[in-house]
């Protein structure tokens, strides 16, 4: 579990995506800069990972992803795989 708390509009859009899961299954999520769609990633990860469920994280650029959300996947380290075959991990960038 993330031992972080959404922010107020960050909980809005998870109910969101949580309510409309089922019919949808495909989402969009735009936001400006700063509204934290990678830390709703993260916890839309973490729900999936903490069930046992595998997760796939794909962006287009390392610098994509902040520091701060891959301090928050970090815990997951083992199981996440950045350009890696295998068991290969040395291409991990935290």
């Amino acid at each position: 579990m993330l031992n972080i708390q959404p922010k107020a509009k960050q909980v809005t859009a998870l109910n969101m995506l949580r309510r409309d899961w089922k019919q949808y299954r495909t989402f969009l999520l735009s936001a400006s800069v700063g509204f934290g769609k990678t830390a709703i990633a993260a916890f839309i990860a973490d729900g999936f990972v903490s069930r046992g469920l595998r997760v796939m994280f794909v962006a287009p650029y390392t610098r994509s992803v902040p520091v701060a959300a891959a301090e928050r996947l970090r815990k997951h380290a083992n199981q996440i795989r950045s350009g890696a075959t295998g068991t290969d991990t040395s291409k991990l960038t935290f």
